[in-house]
């Protein structure tokens, strides 16, 4: 995972690729203040070059969300809440109407097993943004299947309280987006992370300004996100830091204060070319097969810079890329195993995981008259991947201020064999070890542990 803290913001490129899996996390904080106006930022120039350009538009918005009554429902030891945020009124859409968001949100535990932040004030509980990757999978996924306060019954009907839920340790939000994603809908004009990040923009500063989520506000924030979240949360993060620094009159400052990204998928360029490491060091395929791959993963890196460089070729590099690419892991699908966890076989389905009682829960009318899911019955859409050699190398190519300082850092011990972890000046490479794709879900005391210790401020 990578993990930049409260002052570092991580803004990698942002490239045109499909999401895939590991086991590491990068993350780090936002340097400076919550104003964004830190100089140690690593991807300061990256955010400088359109900060001027920044314009804070007109927007609408409507709230239609409240407490889940139900006590029985997930869990009983959290408030939770439930609903849409309507968005209109981003520079990129010119749609006449709102896009409906859908987020659940719980508070912290009362009865939390993290009793240090017990006396903490409601306003300085760490507030987490969380956004699944994809592109196009349901944050409320993970909430049932990763990091919530509870898990789904093999039948659909029921849950039961997860004792490592990340609300143990701060308010987690888990946001729907884009529009067409989970029970969020509305006409969706999204087609890049610029777009995206400036529907989720004006979602927090709605949310910021509702009933349910004015008491948020001063709340320190930390976006986190896994696998395509890669791409999503550094761009909003960077967005967010340029509403800050430029912020206007009619906008909420928002108190951002570090992002984290697990298994991410953020440099195609760098990352395809750790696949067939990947392969050879787990016994995937041979040195022959290694040798033989090396001139499709020179290819691949080829187009997906020409995809990058937005000239007239780049649309036709994309689809070069896609096709060259993969066949940089055709031969791991051909072991049948599961591409977000090699150590078990794929199931059925094309994600390698059975959801369907969690498709069933969702699905019901019982659940979404819980979550105020709106009249118009929205269908709750679900839809070897981004491993840790990938991540660990775009963490150490990435240019910024401290790079050299990262790259000369100790891989360390951390959490008693639990992971490998390095750290330097905010920024950090962590490898949670015997898990795949979803931390959370293969390592879940690790993955508590972990957000635990980055939302704290903790040293790595």
């Amino acid at each position: 995972m990578m993990i930049t803290k409260r002052p570092s913001l991580s803004v990698a490129a942002a490239v045109l690729a499909f999401c895939r899996p590991p086991s590491s996390v990068a993350a780090g904080p936002v340097r400076g203040d919550a104003s964004g106006r830190g100089s140690d930022d690593p991807f300061q120039g990256a955010m400088e070059k359109d900060a001027e350009s920044f314009v804070f538009n007109s927007y609408t918005m409507t709230m239609s969300a409240s407490k889940i009554e139900d006590p029985g429902f997930c869990d009983d030891s959290s408030e939770g809440v439930a609903g849409y945020m309507g968005v209109k009124g981003s520079k990129y859409d010119d749609s006449e109407d709102e896009k409906k968001l859908f987020f659940w949100m719980y508070k912290k535990r009362t009865a939390s097993q993290n009793s240090a932040d017990t006396d903490l004030d409601e306003e300085d509980t760490p507030l987490i943004v969380w956004l699944t990757g994809g592109p196009g999978c349901s944050s409320s996924l993970a909430l049932l299947f990763e990091n919530g306060p509870c898990a789904v019954d093999e039948s659909g009907e029921s849950t039961s309280v997860n004792p490592h839920s990340w609300t143990e340790s701060a308010n987690v939000l888990w946001l729907d987006q884009p529009a067409n994603v989970g029970y969020s809908y509305g006409q969706d004009n999204d087609a890049n992370e610029s777009m995206i990040s400036e529907d989720v923009y004006y979602f927090l500063q709605a949310f910021f300004r509702s009933e349910e989520g004015s008491g948020f506000v001063n709340s320190p924030l930390f976006i986190v996100g896994e696998s395509y979240g890669g791409h999503y949360v550094p761009a909003i993060a960077h967005r967010i830091w340029r509403g800050n620094k430029h912020v206007a009159d009619d906008a909420i400052q928002l108190n951002l204060q570090g992002l984290a990204v697990g298994n991410g998928w953020t440099d195609p360029e760098i990352q395809y070319g750790q696949y067939r490491e990947f392969m050879l060091e787990n016994g995937i395929i041979g040195e022959e097969e290694y040798d033989d791959l090396e001139e499709a993963q020179e290819r691949c890196a080829d187009h997906v810079h020409s995809c990058n460089s937005g000239d007239s070729e780049s649309d036709f590099a994309c689809q070069a890329a896609r096709a060259t690419c993969d066949a940089l892991y055709s031969p791991f699908f051909a072991t049948g195993l599961n591409t977000y966890d090699i150590r078990v076989p794929c199931g059925p389905n094309p994600l390698c995981y059975d959801f369907s009682h969690i498709e069933t829960f969702m699905n019901s009318e019982d659940t979404k008259r819980k979550l105020n899911v709106l009249e118009h019955d929205p269908v709750w859409q679900t839809t070897f991947i981004c491993n840790y050699l990938g991540n660990r190398a775009w963490t150490l190519q990435l240019e910024w201020k401290h790079d050299d300082d990262f790259a000369a850092a100790e891989e360390k011990d951390w959490n008693d064999g639990g992971g490998l972890v390095r750290s330097s000046n905010g920024f950090t490479f962590l490898q949670v070890y015997d898990a795949g794709h979803m931390v959370p879900t293969d390592q879940p005391a690790k993955a508590l542990a972990m957000i635990t210790q980055f939302i704290r401020g903790e040293t790595f």
